[in-house]
């Protein structure tokens, strides 16, 4: 008895050859195949059996052969493993074609080697993946992808959007979608130019908008009025932009978006002063961003091996113009690390405390002054340290002494005296002194952040009663009345 193998599948027809015998087996004569030169055999497919939902068959008597099934989509896969996805023949694509499995269908409408007529038969499939798979093949024919832009899937219309062989009538079109994601695809297409360019810029949705920054057909101008876009997202693209002049750059340093300062940060274009002004950021992103910039300097890298988050400090020893100094500085502070825990520890010992208020490091320093334990000459002699974070550090320490406040309340920076007057220990005059004049700060000086409560506090403390003992009172009143009354 003869073993046959199934190895092939079309539409018409079943291709037969010679192998071993597998699990699956099937009954059909012998004397009913077609053998050719090649040692193949052929079986008409309507007259022996059918396929649905699997391969299955009608048995038949006489002379029988028992045949192994390899499915078609297994052979093809291996057929296209072996060419390296690099070519593969006509016929075998035709096949894929025009078979019943979609994925098969699929992967014939995104191959290179897919002629145009076969494109445009696969544009009219019924299954949605398949056009999907034609409208991003960038061979595709415009008259082809012209077709596809009207197409009700969404997933489709943003493939022909972003397809670099769209023509201009359909890229029109797809100008004005509903869908905000395909005018992105519209607006980022390098086709996309002129007037079409400019209204996408001034979409109603920020994603749109986002998409025409990276478009290098944008003109300048149109680029520069997008620095100032109410979305945050779009300023962080134009951030991003190494299109645009220094001057423009530095002034997007001081965006109140962490993202738009973090793309800043890591902008080639960004000057220098930008980068120092983002290296004393509240952001450990931002700074994070400047420590891998590869054109910061080595006073801005010698600044960030010493902060206080170990990512950034991460970041700094791997930038490629990190110096032998500047990597020494990053181990001796992951070194000293145990110094951090000790000067921030409510259970460290006052002499030890004030031996650390006096080291080199200022992260120490500055754990030192927002310890609360911290013995009052150790507060007293930070309060006149030479790093503004630290005397900061102090201003926020409710446990520091009112003359070290009063210091404070004359500092220069207007984040320090502002944190002075937040102080709960400050009392009303220290605070009225804080909050006089203008400082060199960042942030202009602005009132207390609670006013209600500065206010109830002053109270407090000018008259010397407490609102909240005053009502305890007059509530034990009100039970002593209805006491008596009952």
């Amino acid at each position: 008895m003869n073993i046959l193998t199934l190895t092939d599948l079309t539409l018409t027809d079943l291709t037969l050859t010679d192998g071993a015998c597998g699990h699956l087996r099937l009954n059909i004569p012998l004397q009913d195949a077609d053998k050719h030169s090649d040692g193949s055999y052929t079986v008409d497919q309507k007259k022996h059996f059918h396929l649905s939902s699997g391969l299955s068959c009608k048995r038949f008597s006489g002379r029988a052969a028992w045949i192994r099934v390899t499915p078609m989509s297994t052979r093809m896969a291996a057929e296209t493993n072996e060419t390296n996805n690099e070519s593969v023949h006509l016929d075998v694509l035709i096949r894929m074609s025009v078979g019943r499995d979609p994925k098969q269908r699929a992967r014939a409408a995104s191959h290179s080697d897919a002629t145009p007529w076969m494109l445009a038969v696969l544009a009219t499939d019924p299954v949605a993946n398949v056009r999907r798979s034609v409208a991003a093949n960038p061979i595709a024919p415009d008259i082809v992808l012209d077709h596809l832009s009207r197409d009700s899937d969404i997933s489709t219309r943003i493939a022909v959007a972003v397809n670099p062989n769209t023509g201009r009538s359909a890229l029109l079109r797809l100008a004005d979608d509903i869908d905000p994601h395909v005018r992105a695809g519209v607006a980022s297409n390098p086709n996309t130019k002129g007037g079409m360019l400019i209204k996408l810029a001034k979409d109603k949705d920020p994603i749109v908008r986002r998409a025409t920054v990276g478009n290098t057909s944008l003109p300048d101008t149109t680029l520069q009025d997008m620095v100032k876009d109410v979305s945050a997202l779009v300023r962080s693209a134009v951030a991003a932009s190494q299109r645009l002049d220094s001057i423009t750059v530095g002034f997007l340093a001081g965006d109140e978006s962490v993202q738009v300062r973090q793309y800043v940060a890591s902008n080639p274009n960004a000057p220098e002063s930008a980068l120092k002004k983002l290296t004393y950021d509240d952001s450990e992103l931002v700074r994070r961003s400047v420590a891998t910039n590869p054109l910061a300097s080595t006073d801005i890298l010698e600044e960030l091996a010493n902060d206080p988050d170990v990512s950034v400090r991460i970041a700094v020893s791997k930038n490629p113009s990190a110096t032998d100094k500047i990597i020494k500085i990053v181990e001796d502070y992951q070194a000293g690390r145990y110094s951090v825990h000790v000067a921030s520890s409510p259970a460290t010992e006052p002499d030890i405390l004030f031996g650390l208020a006096s080291v080199t490091n200022w992260v120490i320093r500055q754990a030192v002054a927002l310890n609360r334990a911290a013995p009052k000459k150790a507060l007293e002699l930070l309060a006149n340290d030479a790093d503004w974070r630290v005397r900061r550090a102090v201003a926020q320490n409710r446990s520091t002494p009112p003359d070290a406040l009063n210091t404070l309340a004359h500092d220069p920076y207007d984040d320090i005296r502002q944190a002075v007057a937040d102080n709960p220990s400050s009392t009303p005059d220290i605070v009225q002194e804080a909050l006089k004049g203008k400082g060199e700060g960042r942030h202009e000086l602005a009132a207390p952040r609670n006013p209600r409560k500065l206010e109830r506090r002053n109270d407090r403390r000018a008259n010397g009663k407490d609102r909240a003992s005053l009502a305890g009172a007059g509530r034990a009143v009100l039970r002593l009345i209805k006491g008596f009354k009952s």
